[in-house]
């Protein structure tokens, strides 16, 4: 009885020459160009459902949501199936990927003396990462470009949104929330190492918390892949209320007598709630240095219509 409605859609679009950003060697006089340079694929499907579970007199609540997943990979690069490591482009993955050495932890001091730690130079607090063993299985127990890997997307394949509303008589509340999960974000060193961001809690090393994430104090010489690879790389899933809005619409009966037609009075809350686990600036709005989250405000108003 018109009470649930909603739709599911599939869809898979294959595009060619695709215009992306490729970065070229500087000796060229400029660092990236515009090229017509790849085929690629995305497919996925999307959910809409709206509802009202309730429905009586003077009151009415209303639910509903949309889910989507896309799921978006690289299928020829300069019309070969060739990876372009260069710009980070591989063949089945999407546009967008982590790819740098993988940090598996720290070392230990109980490392200290392994033959391990020894052919690694190892020290306590420093970070560690995974090596890539080459075609024969073998590893030079160097940390290198040869050991690099994809270690995230960058583009959220999951996108979510929900609203829902509760009205009785003139008075409405209605909230909305969204969220984007899936994608990673990394951020420079230089969150760790500027004194400009210390108000950054870093949960550093040191011998008496052997289990805090970060490495210890000055173990990191520079902005360079090799020193701290995916150290600085965060699940940046996010999930936020994005608008609360409470309405009064006044009655009809007061407005006629002074020629309005319908008058409310409203107060909304927006981006006042947020959940995530990335430990630096909003994964919403970059992440990184140079961006800032959303404001959050408040705003109070009356609509008229004559």
């Amino acid at each position: 009885k018109g009470r649930i409605f909603g739709s599911l859609e599939f869809y898979h679009k294959l595009s060619d020459d695709l215009l992306v950003s490729r970065d070229v060697p500087i000796m060229m006089g400029v660092t990236n160009i515009r090229d017509n340079a790849a085929k690629v694929q995305n497919q996925g499907f999307e959910i809409n459902l709206t509802a009202s579970p309730v429905r009586i007199k003077d009151f009415e609540w209303q639910i509903g949501g949309t889910y989507s997943y896309n799921d978006n990979k690289i299928v020829e690069i300069y019309g070969k199936e060739i990876d372009d490591i260069g710009n980070r482009w591989f063949i089945g993955h999407p546009i967008g990927v982590r790819y740098t050495q993988k940090c598996i932890g720290l070392w230990q001091e109980s490392d200290m003396g392994s033959n391990e730690a020894t052919l690694y130079n190892a020290v306590p607090g420093k970070p560690r990462f995974e090596e890539v063993p080459d075609a024969d299985g073998n590893i030079d127990y160097t940390i290198n470009d040869k050991d690099r890997q994809i270690v995230g997307v960058t583009v959220p394949p999951h996108l979510l949104g929900l609203r829902t509303s509760f009205s009785y008589k003139n008075l409405t509340l209605a909230i909305a929330a969204n969220g984007a999960f899936g994608h990673v974000k990394s951020t420079t060193y230089q969150y760790y190492n500027d004194p400009r961001f210390r108000n950054f809690n870093f949960s550093y090393w040191t011998p008496e918390t052997p289990d805090n994430y970060f490495p210890r104090p000055g173990s990191i010489a520079g902005d360079t892949e090799s020193e701290h690879g995916s150290l600085f790389t965060f699940k940046a899933d996010w999930f936020k209320i994005k608008n609360i809005t409470l309405n009064y619409d006044l009655p009809a009966k007061w407005l006629k007598p002074v020629g309005i037609q319908s008058t409310a009075v409203f107060c909304s809350l927006q981006d006042y709630f947020s959940f995530y686990s990335y430990p630096f600036v909003d994964p919403e709005t970059g992440g990184g240095l140079g961006s800032y989250p959303n404001n959050k405000e408040c705003k109070f108003g009356v609509r008229l219509s004559f």
